[in-house]
């Protein structure tokens, strides 16, 4: 079934791919307290859908596809997708993986895909571990998981949500797994999820986590090892916890929907995980190849628009997308982001400060009529 639509674009000029996520499902034997899939209905991917997914990432030039979840390992095709991917020339194929249902026998066939990359997900010690990922013994499996990889040459990372209940331990979290052959560590930021509420770090606790994820820092550079904190992520990182809706990204002229592609658990194609769009007919899998979906008139205009004069707006959260066009954007904006940017912090720095101004300020607002 092809698409129509009326606005006129060509592919070749607008797409510069780089990276896919396959969201193969959002089942997974864990409860995370920062995880919004929990309150989602469950859904995985059909194989067929994921099997072409990989195929056109082959014909069109990606050279990153991720496989998560959910857990992916749950998913019966797992192996045969992985195996697929891995036979991709030129690709770099990554897993992302709690590692909890691993077996000796599935670290072996991770080690007989030839440039894979296993990312596994570690939160915190012991207990609040355990107590963040809702499962007692979990820190004990996916470490035992992380040894036999490490152990049988496959690639490793180590990945670790920041969030109120751990940050106080990175660097212990740090040592605990710098001896392991990882490729690098990662500290990510718990994103905006309502749910997750009492994760969120507060704009008061952002000195101290500054503090902790600098010690971080340091601790690696000492030991020659690889950690995803760099100047411009820590920076990045202290303006979303001091202004929890400072616009991190700028919409307009923003790379990612140019560079990235993400499968959903459900079938559909979309262009990045924050802007609203909409899970319709013209982006579902199940009704239209890749090639239709991507090349039509109807998706390619409304991706210009997204990231055109009148689109979206930016977001607040932190991106898995980040590359050098995209880093410079959002840590040196200019013109029309760099105006919101100053409105935007400004909004922040009096409500933080001079409350008693900000409601006399709303209250006045609400006094003028909206004009549309």
């Amino acid at each position: 079934m092809a698409l129509n639509g009326s606005q006129e674009a060509d592919p070749s000029q607008f797409y510069d791919w780089g990276k896919m996520s396959l969201t193969i499902t959002n089942r997974c034997n864990l409860v995370c307290k920062m995880c919004s899939i929990i309150l989602e209905d469950k859904h995985t991917l059909p194989e067929e859908l994921a099997l072409h997914a990989a195929d056109f990432a082959e014909r069109r030039g990606f050279n990153e596809i991720e496989i998560g979840g959910g857990e992916p390992t749950l998913v019966k095709y797992f192996w045969k997708l992985a195996e697929r991917i891995c036979a991709i020339d030129g690709i770099f194929p990554k897993v992302v993986t709690n590692g909890l249902k691993h077996t000796p026998e599935m670290a072996d066939r991770f080690a007989a895909l030839p440039n894979l990359h296993v990312q596994v997900s570690i939160d915190g010690l012991d207990d609040n571990h355990d107590r963040i990922r809702g499962a007692a013994g979990a820190l004990k499996r996916s470490e035992e998981s992380l040894h036999a990889l490490a152990d049988r040459g496959v690639s490793l990372s180590v990945n670790t949500v920041v969030q109120r209940s751990n940050y106080h331990e990175l660097e212990e979290v740090y040592e605990r797994f710098k001896s392991l052959p990882l490729v690098f560590h990662a500290f990510s930021l718990i994103e905006g999820r309502d749910h997750a509420e009492g994760e969120y770090i507060r704009p008061e606790d952002g000195p101290d986590l500054m503090r902790v994820l600098r010690a971080v820092r340091a601790r690696a550079d000492a030991d020659g090892r690889d950690v995803i904190l760099s100047d411009e992520l820590l920076k990045a990182y202290e303006l979303r916890v001091q202004y929890p809706h400072f616009l991190m990204h700028p919409g307009f002229n923003c790379s990612v929907v140019r560079k990235g592609l993400l499968i959903s658990h459900d079938g559909y194609a979309i262009p990045c995980q924050h802007y609203f769009w909409d899970k319709s007919e013209k982006r579902s899998l199940r009704e239209h190849t890749l090639d239709e979906i991507v090349d039509s008139p109807e998706v390619l205009g409304e991706l210009q628009q997204a990231i055109g004069l009148n689109g979206c707006y930016g977001c607040s959260t932190m991106c898995y997308n980040w590359d050098e066009e995209f880093r410079e954007k959002v840590m040196s904006p200019t013109g029309r982001h760099k105006a919101r940017r100053s409105w935007a912090v400004g909004k922040e720095y009096v409500k933080e400060n001079y409350p008693g101004v900000a409601q006399a300020y709303r209250q006045v607002k609400r006094l003028i009529p909206n004009e549309r």
